[in-house]
């Protein structure tokens, strides 16, 4: 069998699949992300072996063993949270929490970084956003000099489960091409640019390929039920591997007409291409899990990250909401505006400084109105993404492509309905919700059978009327300018 490790910004995922791509099991753990001074985001990483751990109980339940305290596994493959950082020490320690994607401490450097990649946007393909593993580097050294001359290597952070179940140090291309430290014509890290940053080239792992076996299990995977020398491949950031789970890059041509969203602790509005498209500071470029191949992205940093914080103020269960929001999903208050910009935003904004906001609150507005109207400011961010991906507010345009909806949220089909109605486009939704996952799974599949995955079945969702959407979505625009 094998197995797929997804380490999220909230929760860890495992999958356990046939060599078929058959569902045997999956589990689900979450830990906290913690904010200990202004803009910082941050989880240590022993929470997530923690998690991993009681993940893996939870499969062992669910599954016949082959052998003591062992789960019948060929190979493992990985997918994670991209951008973020964890400093080990010489002798293999985390000598301080990670620092996460949603990081905003970094935002004084952004202007530094703008200046040294001016003229080279074509060899590094990104714009400089706080939280990008760049600058989180030399927050890190300016801020943390004693520990920055103690690290020894930055990891990636799901190259630091790899690396304690292998003991070997790597990361691959498509989280490698995410770092801002990347230089795609070389495929490797970029040395002039790490000179100018002053950050020490041999503390960033060396790249491997998605699909390439980088170790193999040692005894300290015996505490999480696993055999030893089980193979390992280096796997992908989390929006790669949902592509390579999704089957997105198998039929290329076919693929160039596929917009796929995924809606999680953030938002990845996803373009693959075949081909390095022109540099827009507003979108990234990024490698993928299969060699010549990349996806240029909107994304959007407040997805579930703003959703639950609103959940939690209004002490709302999301059971008890769906269960009444399901049945009118369009029904959202036409006064009443959310911006979601909770931590700051990314695509099309650049702007770390962004906050969110209601506006046009009354004493007639409900609970339900409140939380309504926040699903509704993250699907008009959604609809802006697309807007800025393909380049164009024409939304006759959208018709020459298919939008498909992966990750945890499509399950919820009162939300599914919105977000399609938002976008005034049929929504192909997926039916398996953990596509990272299971695209971990499948590169270590691929690995040892050489066959791509299968395409996933999807069903699709119509769009319904909302009544003056276009007059709300430019009132959504123009609150945000009128704001910042």
């Amino acid at each position: 069998m094998l197995l797929g490790i997804d380490l999220g910004t909230g929760s860890i995922k495992v999958l356990l699949q046939e060599l078929d791509g058959t569902l045997r099991s999956s589990a689900s753990v979450a830990y906290p992300v913690t904010s200990p001074e202004p803009g910082a985001a941050e989880t240590h990483p022993a929470l997530w072996m923690s998690a991993l751990a009681e993940a893996m109980a939870q499969l062992h339940q669910q599954v016949i063993l082959q052998g003591p305290n062992t789960l019948p596994i060929d190979a493992i493959g990985f997918s994670g949270q991209m951008h973020g950082i964890v400093p080990l020490s010489q002798s293999g320690e985390a000598i301080h929490p990670a620092i996460l994607w949603a990081d905003s401490r970094g935002t004084e450097f952004l202007p530094l970084l703008d200046h040294y990649i001016k003229g080279r946007e074509t060899e590094i393909m990104n714009a400089p956003n706080a939280g990008m593993t760049a600058v989180s580097i030399v927050w890190f050294k300016k801020h943390r000099p004693e520990l920055y001359e103690k690290t020894r290597w930055f990891l990636f952070p799901k190259d630091y489960i790899r690396y304690r179940l292998t003991g070997q140090i790597c990361t691959d291309f498509s989280d490698a091409s995410g770092s801002l430290l990347y230089n795609f014509k070389t495929q490797s890290w970029d040395q002039d640019l790490c000179r100018l940053l002053q950050i020490d080239e041999r503390k960033l792992p060396p790249i491997r390929k998605s699909l390439e076996v980088t170790g193999h299990t040692l005894g300290e995977a015996l505490r999480f039920g696993l055999p030893e020398q089980v193979p390992v491949v280096a796997g992908a950031g989390d929006t790669p591997a949902a592509l390579f789970g999704s089957a997105c890059f198998i039929e290329k041509a076919a693929s160039q007409g596929i917009i796929q969203i995924s809606v999680g602790t953030a938002v990845q509005v996803v373009r693959p291409l075949t081909t390095i498209p022109e540099y827009n500071q507003s979108l990234n470029y990024y490698e993928s899990a299969l060699a010549g191949q990349g996806y240029q992205m909107a994304a959007m940093l407040n997805g579930g990250l703003a959703l639950e914080r609103v959940r939690e103020w209004l002490h709302y269960d999301w059971e008890e909401f769906y269960q009444e929001f399901d049945k009118c999903p369009t029904d959202i208050p036409a006064d009443l505006t959310f911006l979601p910009y909770l931590a700051g935003e990314r695509t099309p904004y650049r702007n770390p400084d962004a906050r969110g906001a209601w506006i046009g609150l009354s004493l007639q507005h409900t609970r339900r109105d409140l939380m309504a109207s926040a699903l509704f400011g993250v699907a008009c961010t959604v609809r802006l993404g697309i807007e800025t991906l393909l380049g164009t507010k024409n939304a006759a345009y959208f018709t020459d492509f298919a939008f498909r909806l992966v990750g945890g949220s499509s399950c919820r089909s009162g939300w599914v309905t919105l977000l399609a109605s938002v976008l005034e486009h049929p929504l192909q939704v997926a039916e398996i919700s953990d596509v990272s996952a299971r695209g971990a799974a499948a590169m270590a599949g691929t690995m040892l059978s050489g066959a791509l995955p299968q395409q996933l079945k999807f069903h699709e969702i119509q769009p319904q009327q909302i009544l003056g959407l276009e007059k709300r979505y430019n009132q959504f625009l123009q609150n945000y300018s009128a704001l910042f």
